[in-house]
């Protein structure tokens, strides 16, 4: 990974991207740091099943300390998904490492709105952090996903996703960046 101290954006916000899926056009774009509150609306409409799968805890609301670092982007890369009518319906993050251990491992997470489950948002902002990563020179990244989620271990399967472990219901899996089909940047 290519050497950069924490205090530095650690990637620049990805362009504004449409994108087509289940007959709608979406929005996908680079999370700022004064978008607490969409994100925050997102988490209340959300089950308190698709919470747990994506944050292994069953809270409704984030904690403030989890929403800032979410959209800090010298620690995270995080990308929403707006829908026609304006609502966030998606997001997805790389999360770097605590700055104590270098700051070199890179973790991946989505939540999607249950409305918008199992139309493609989740793959798409998946292959659009993919490409980010593998663009930064991150040679691979980390998703701890609960055994049970069966879409996001599909997902991460498909883009060569390979689990390390399994725990207490929770695989691990590491994904190389430098899988088939990621090579162009987005």
């Amino acid at each position: 990974m290519s050497r950069q101290r924490l205090e530095d954006p650690w990637l620049p916000p990805a362009p504004d991207t449409p994108l087509a899926a289940a007959g709608r056009l979406w929005q996908i774009r680079t999370a700022a740091p004064e978008d607490g509150r969409p994100v925050q609306e997102l988490h209340t409409r959300c089950s308190p099943r698709s919470l747990h799968q994506r944050y292994l805890s069953p809270f409704r609301r984030l904690p403030k300390s989890v929403l800032e670092q979410l959209l800090d982007p010298r620690r995270s890369h995080t990308l929403l998904t707006r829908s026609d009518s304006g609502h966030t319906v998606a997001m997805a993050t790389l999360a770097r490492g605590p700055a104590d251990q270098g700051g070199q491992e890179v973790h991946l997470a989505v939540l999607v709105e249950d409305a918008w489950q199992r139309q493609g948002l989740g793959t798409a902002l998946t292959d659009r952090l993919l490409r980010r990563a593998q663009h930064a020179d991150v040679p691979c990244v980390h998703a701890d996903v609960l055994s049970d989620n069966a879409a996001m271990l599909r997902i991460l399967r498909r883009t060569g996703g390979v689990v390390r472990t399994t725990e207490w219901g929770v695989a691990s899996l590491t994904v190389p960046t430098a899988a088939r089909g990621l090579a162009q940047v987005q």
